[in-house]
């Protein structure tokens, strides 16, 4: 899945744009040694994210209801190519997102 309408990293035109996702009711991942109250993982596939990067996402209205039933953690994670989401329960309704990719410079020492 690509992520929104821009080219990322290639200095044409970088500014976030909204792309629509769908968090499933099936994928999700149990981390039985989890503590957080968030015990259920999902890894949303995003092209061109990295772990740097920061991933605003809003749960649209008409999607609130289930991202509450499921107690869907209202920060999210971002790794190589994917952003983690995390609840307390497997969704039993499929979740409506709209997300924005803020891309992140990692300044190295010289």
């Amino acid at each position: 899945m690509a992520f929104g309408p821009f080219n990322v990293g290639s200095g044409v035109d970088d500014r976030p744009m909204p792309a629509s996702y769908t968090l499933p009711t099936t994928g999700w991942i149990e981390d039985a040694n989890d503590t957080s109250g968030y015990p259920y993982r999902y890894d949303l596939s995003v092209n061109g994210i990295t772990a740097n990067d920061i991933a605003y996402v809003i749960v649209p209205y008409s999607a609130q209801k289930w991202a509450v039933a499921c107690g869907l953690c209202p920060d999210n994670e971002t790794l190589a190519g994917a952003i983690r989401f995390r609840a307390a329960a497997v969704p039993e309704n499929a979740i409506a997102l709209t997300c924005w990719l803020e891309k992140q410079t990692v300044a190295t020492a010289s």
